[in-house]
């Protein structure tokens, strides 16, 4: 069984090293700067939906303030009426107002937390990113010349292009 084993762990890293051979560098390197890009973008739009959350909770807030100050109104109105029953039912009203105000900015915070998550986040991912994308123009500008290889142009492919240039020459 050992012996099995050690077989498919060479065969398994003999392919590894085929595979390794045959992946071009450049290609690999682009197709991570392309998934870092997407991921990045991908932040950006969580962010901007975490941002849009976090202001609608804050205009949420700002309403339920203003329900709240009239219910202060309509209740110093009852209670200067003498009207306790209309009163309770202005404090039922306000206590529901103030338990969802305090739900809407516990809410908001939530997002302020996650904003400032994800605006680290973000941050980071760019500017690795960016650290990827130099690396990858000195990898580029470092990449050697490509040889060319004479010997592999064939005499008759010479005597072929020598006739063309003269017949190219000759004619006005």
């Amino acid at each position: 069984m050992a012996l099995v084993n050690r077989i498919s762990r060479i065969f398994t890293a003999d392919l590894h090293a085929v595979l390794d051979r045959i992946e071009e560098p450049q290609v690999l390197l682009a197709q991570s700067i392309r998934e870092m890009a997407d991921a990045v973008a991908a932040d950006e739009r969580r962010l901007a939906a975490v941002q849009e959350r976090r202001q609608q909770y804050q205009r949420d807030v700002a309403a339920s303030n203003a329900r709240l100050a009239e219910f202060d109104r309509e209740l110093d109105l009852c209670l200067g009426s003498d009207q306790d029953d209309l009163a309770r039912s202005v404090i039922r009203k306000k206590l529901a107002e103030s338990r969802a105000a305090a739900s809407l900015t516990c809410s908001a915070r939530e997002a302020d937390e996650a904003t400032a998550e994800l605006t680290a986040v973000l941050e980071e991912r760019r500017r690795d990113l960016e650290e990827i994308r130099q690396q990858a123009e000195v990898v580029r500008r470092d990449r050697p010349v490509p040889r060319v290889d004479y010997d592999a142009v064939s005499d008759s492919d010479v005597e072929i292009a020598l006739l063309a240039e003269k017949e190219r020459r000759s004619t006005p």
